[in-house]
């Protein structure tokens, strides 16, 4: 018995790093670059200050967060993520502060709607997020802000992905997640 034990204890330092599924995106200060991580590599998000542009890593005036776009300044944020990664997804939480109100959607990759909420005004510049969470059986295709005019005016922090597949530590810490989807 003592052996086996031995052997299994053995076995779990050898084979290699520790996986996590886990994917977090924070926007701490500094806000760093954020442009090569898992996040902006595996959907449309943008910085309204770079919305339409290549990613710069601005800010802007956001102390906590980003400030949402699409690539498209105007009208509804529909934020994707690119489909085998969507496909991935079990699990998404996201942090919203917004100063005009509206609809937070979370959609399926067939593009159902699987959670829905009235967004709080809670005005606090990308600093005083309220989160959503969903589970998902059939991946997390993306979610939307409608009702108003939220690119610039919606922010959200603490983006936390769970993943069906685990990732090294390695690929998660290099931002390099992109590449396990190709």
């Amino acid at each position: 018995m003592k052996r086996t034990l031995f052997g299994i204890v053995a076995l779990m330092f050898l084979t290699g790093p520790a996986s996590a599924n886990v994917l977090i995106e924070e926007w701490n200060n500094p806000f760093g670059d954020w442009c090569t991580g898992w996040l902006a590599q595996n959907s449309n998000l943008e910085s309204i200050y770079d919305c339409g542009g290549p990613c710069t890593d601005d800010r802007g005036n956001n102390a906590c967060g980003l400030w949402v776009c699409d690539g498209i300044p105007d009208g509804p944020c529909d934020i994707l993520f690119d489909p085998l990664f969507a496909a991935d997804i079990v699990e998404i939480s996201l942090g919203v502060d917004t100063h005009v109100g509206g609809t937070l959607t979370f959609t399926d990759t067939e593009g159902a709607a699987i959670y829905t909420a009235d967004l709080v005004v809670t005005a606090g510049f990308g600093c005083n997020t309220r989160t959503h969470s969903v589970i998902s059986g059939n991946g997390v295709g993306g979610f939307s802000f409608t009702g108003a005019s939220h690119e610039g005016n919606t922010a959200i922090d603490d983006v936390t992905v769970t993943l069906e597949k685990p990732v090294s530590v390695e690929s998660s810490s290099w931002g390099s997640v992109k590449a396990l989807y190709r």
